[in-house]
């Protein structure tokens, strides 16, 4: 009886300590997610700034060229 209980402990540490690096990979594989998502959304973010400049300069230029029509 005493070994029985003896040996369903050891299990039982042994299944908490798995637990516990299952849960650490996890948290990474969530951190390891997470950042990457952050980036993309970065990069998404920087990218359609970039955008918006090269239209508003697009758009300055195209009614530059119309004012100096208009002018002649």
């Amino acid at each position: 009886m005493w070994y029985a209980e003896k040996r369903s402990n050891a299990t039982t540490d042994v299944l908490v300590y798995w637990r516990c690096v299952n849960r650490r990979m996890i948290e990474r594989k969530l951190v390891d997610a997470n950042l990457i998502h952050m980036r993309l959304v970065l990069l998404t973010v920087l990218l359609l700034f970039l955008q918006m400049l090269r239209l508003q300069r697009v758009k300055r230029n195209y009614i530059f060229f119309l004012t100096l029509h208009r002018c002649k």
